[in-house]
């Protein structure tokens, strides 16, 4: 699923099928990274380190969420409201925006884990979610 490049050149992948996501340094050695995940979908870094990695959990089913992981792997998971199949989390200033699967954007304070509904939409399946430089979707 989603990919992540980190300060040392160390790709994040989210893998699923496995539950976990794994890194990859320069030399093409794969480590697993924190603890399994149900459905690892997309990670972003915030600025100081931690990886935000979206919990899509069970596609018909509000059992997603947010997994917060640290730069030791200690793996830990936000404490927001449910979320239906989350699956984008590009990083914007001190912000995460996630794509749940409502379907809807919805955007959380990366110090308050309150996620705040930023638009509700009908009759589509958006799949992943880009910022420009000013911050719009």
């Amino acid at each position: 699923m989603g990919l992540a490049l980190d300060a040392n050149e160390t790709l994040y992948i989210c893998d699923p099928g496995n539950h976990q996501v794994w890194t990859m340094d320069a030399h093409f050695e794969v480590a697993a990274f924190g603890d399994a995940i149900d459905y690892p979908n997309y990670p972003a870094f915030a600025p100081d380190g931690r990886l935000f990695v979206s919990d899509s959990g069970k596609f018909a089913e509000a059992n997603g969420g947010i997994v917060v992981i640290e730069a030791d792997g200690t793996t830990t998971r936000a404490p927001t409201r449910a979320l239906a199949f989350a699956n984008a989390s590009p990083l914007m200033n001190d912000a995460l925006d996630y794509r749940i699967g409502r379907p809807a954007v919805s955007a959380m304070s990366l110090d308050d884990t309150e996620l705040v509904r930023v638009i509700e939409l009908e009759r589509c399946v958006p799949d992943g979610l880009a910022l420009d430089a000013a911050g719009g979707c």
